[in-house]
């Protein structure tokens, strides 16, 4: 609980989602990860997963583990996540926009 505390209420936005992709390199053992725009005054962000192909049926999984990312860091009651572009539907990559109000 004390590292969502200090995630959301200390660090800047933009200093946590420049943060994301060390820890997908971490975590995951392929893929490239990118915060590729974050406006936070119209509240929105937007995530480029590249070079990422395992199965189809990740893409809602991964919008669920990003949209439970934004969750702990974006003081917000509401956050929504859309996959805008997928490799499975002829995107060069993933991508997920992050919304709040």
């Amino acid at each position: 609980m004390g590292a969502k505390v200090y995630i959301k209420y200390f660090l800047s936005l933009q200093k946590t989602f420049n943060a994301v992709p060390q820890y997908w390199k971490k975590f995951e053992t392929c893929g490239e990860l990118e915060l590729y725009k974050l406006n936070e005054k119209e509240k929105y962000l937007v995530m480029r997963l590249k070079n990422y192909d395992i199965h189809p049926i990740m893409c809602p999984y991964l919008g669920g583990y990003f949209l439970g990312l934004a969750q702990n860091i974006i003081r917000s009651d509401k956050i929504t996540i859309e996959e805008t572009a997928c490799i499975y539907k002829g995107g060069a990559y993933h991508e997920y926009t992050i919304r709040w109000q």
